[in-house]
């Protein structure tokens, strides 16, 4: 009797040959798990791609979007919010149908509904002010500013949370500031006094603006923390949220789109933003831009949910790392619609300041879970 057991095969030999079709059987039935270990080692390496992919993609295409819409940001605003509410309420239901999402969930959710309320409305401010600063800043700088999270994400942490950072946190934040108004000047010096002045103002506005977002985040993770609550259960009501905090903040927008308050202008403000927005005037193409915008931003959510979801913190953090240095070098390209970044040492030397800034940021957790995966 002769057993093989290391690839789940048992095989019985009465002499000592085995038949053509037992040796077949055998090729079969030990190539299983090498397949299996091949497609989960392509799965491993496809989804991090995948998603630094559609990140650099998503921010390229919300960059050219906001050069046909560059005065009429909150419809862009109110589309972002209704898809996400819809997209988001659908998978909601069918996880529910399936019995992943429970009626407890669902009464937890509603018993925190001043929680949502409170995160949706950090996410329409921070959305609204990031459209209106953004379409007024070189796309190369939206990514860098967008790193504002990270210091903003620590003040929040520490205040509401109690929260400790280590002196190496501490220092990464500074860098990455320093990183951040290095990447800004070369742009800001080659501009006149006036326009200098304003891509500082509405940089510090999208720096700022991610306050919003880290408050946000830090109220999304208390809701979390201790209840058994699906992720599309948090994503649906934060959303549903966002999207009353936007049609509350309307009257806001057009103020600062139209410098009043007039009734008047603001139906005719209406009237050439709809008109913007599905190609009658201005660019044709505008209502394609814009929903290819929402198709990649839907499918890059998917992606960064499925990636915290499956695959190790290291490699999470490290995608968002590599995303950065290659979404800010794409602007330094040629793109349709848009006018290419200049390319100086100053400027390479801000984008490495904050990636090491970011490295540092996350070396103790890098660590850590290396620590854990092994």
């Amino acid at each position: 009797m002769l057993s093989f057991t290391g690839t789940g095969v048992l095989l019985t030999r009465k002499s000592g040959r085995m038949s053509q079709a037992s040796r077949k059987r055998v090729v079969v039935a030990s190539t299983v798990p090498e397949k299996a270990e091949a497609k989960t080692s392509i799965g491993r390496t496809a989804l991090p791609v995948a998603m630094v992919g559609f990140s650099v993609v998503n921010r390229v295409i919300y960059r050219t979007l906001l050069v046909p819409m560059k005065d009429y940001t909150f419809f862009i605003t109110q589309f972002i919010t209704f898809a996400y509410v819809a997209v988001y309420g659908a998978l909601l239901m069918s996880r529910r149908k399936k019995g992943i999402v429970t009626d407890d969930m669902i009464a937890v959710a509603k018993s925190k509904w001043k929680t949502f309320a409170s995160i949706g409305g950090l996410e329409a401010l921070a959305l609204a002010v990031q459209l209106y600063s953004g379409a007024r800043l070189p796309g190369s700088l939206l990514g860098i500013l967008a790193q504002g999270i990270l210091p903003f994400t620590m003040i929040c942490s520490v205040l509401l949370r109690g929260r400790k950072y280590s002196a190496l946190q501490v220092a990464s934040i500074a860098v990455v500031i320093g990183g951040v108004l290095i990447t800004i000047y070369p742009t800001f010096s080659s501009l006149s006094s006036t326009l200098g002045m304003e891509l500082l103002f509405n940089s510090a506005l999208f720096f700022c603006s991610c306050g919003f977002i880290a408050l946000a985040l830090v109220l999304k993770e208390g809701a979390l923390q201790g209840e058994n609550l699906d992720i599309f259960v948090v994503n649906t009501s934060s959303s549903f949220m966002q999207m009353l905090a936007t049609i509350l903040l309307m009257p806001v927008s057009f103020a600062v789109a139209l410098g009043g308050l007039s009734l008047g202008k603001w139906v005719d403000y209406v009237n050439a933003g709809v008109r913007t927005a599905v190609g009658m005037e201005g660019l044709r193409i505008t209502p394609y831009i814009g929903l290819a915008y929402m198709t990649v931003n839907l499918i890059m959510n998917i992606l960064g949910i499925t990636l915290i979801k499956n695959m190790s913190a290291v490699t999470a953090i490290l995608t968002s790392i590599v995303t950065v240095p290659i979404v800010t070098l794409v602007f330094c390209l040629d793109l349709p619609l848009l006018t290419p970044q200049p390319f100086t040492p100053l400027f390479v030397l801000g984008v490495i300041a904050v990636l090491l800034g970011l490295a540092m940021y996350n070396y103790e957790g890098l660590q850590k879970a290396r620590t854990a995966r092994d």
